[in-house]
């Protein structure tokens, strides 16, 4: 069924611009009434242009997925998102390609990521995720919190007594503090990002834990409108994102921007 309605769109977009230009031309020969029409054509389309392309451009792997399913792989890994297309670009290849796999062999999500992609990637039927950044934030000083992130270079850290998190289980944060962690990171200490790394690394382990109980207890849905770290902002601007589009600057020990 999947593939013939995969063969009904790609014979749509072949015949759809001739059907159009040839019903244009039986309405007028003029070149501002083609002009004008043609501006309204297109008007239109723009509403679908994004779930179109995307569509077209996942055409391929979708006509050769078939073949691997044939193949009876020992389970299936998707690739080549979280790369800039944007979050609800993901999630609509996702919810296009998951659908097809086989329903009782594992589905690996490539490079992917950051709390809210996880858990709607879990939604749309993923099992599995590997990703670098619970350990290459932790290395640049900044750690995920149910509260969004934190930047621990910042200068309001300096004396900071609180742990990364309250409430979290990791040694980082039942025995040093947000201010100590800050330190080691300005003194060239390894155990700086070690710190950061592992809290991160719990982070990820505790929302994927709360993820599988909510799926057991039948709640998932609601824990996935309603913890914080599945709807806190857009999933690539967290505040604080260690990457350098977030704009903010770090800060030094004196507090002046670096």
């Amino acid at each position: 069924m999947a593939m013939a309605s995969i063969l009904a769109f790609v014979l749509m977009i072949e015949l759809v611009p001739a059907t159009i230009a040839a019903s244009i031309l039986s309405i007028t020969r003029d070149p501002m009434l083609i002009l004008l029409m043609l501006n309204i054509v297109l008007l239109i389309l723009g509403m679908f242009l994004e779930p179109i392309s995307i569509l077209i451009l996942t055409m391929p792997v979708l006509l050769q997925l078939q073949k691997l399913i044939g193949m009876d792989f020992s389970g299936y890994a998707i690739g080549g998102l979280a790369v800039g297309e944007g979050f609800e670009a993901t999630v609509a290849v996702l919810r296009l390609v998951t659908p097809m796999l086989p329903e009782d062999k594992p589905r690996y999500l490539m490079g992917v990521g950051y709390p809210r992609d996880i858990v709607e990637a879990v939604a749309n039927g993923v099992d599995m995720f590997d990703c670098v950044l619970p350990t290459r934030n932790g290395r640049n000083a900044s750690v995920f919190t149910s509260e969004g992130m934190l930047r621990l270079r910042n200068a309001r850290f300096a004396e900071d007594t609180a742990p990364i998190e309250v409430g979290c289980d990791c040694v980082a944060c039942r025995r040093f503090s947000r201010g100590a962690i800050r330190h080691f990171f300005f003194a060239g200490e390894m155990l700086g990002p070690i710190l950061a790394s592992v809290h991160n690394l719990r982070f990820y382990q505790r929302l994927m834990a709360d993820v599988r109980r909510a799926i057991a207890a039948g709640s998932f849905e609601s824990f996935r409108r309603m913890d914080r770290r599945c709807v806190l902002g857009a999933v690539r601007e967290w505040p604080g994102d260690a990457s350098p589009a977030s704009g903010e600057a770090d800060e030094r020990m004196d507090g002046t921007g670096a």
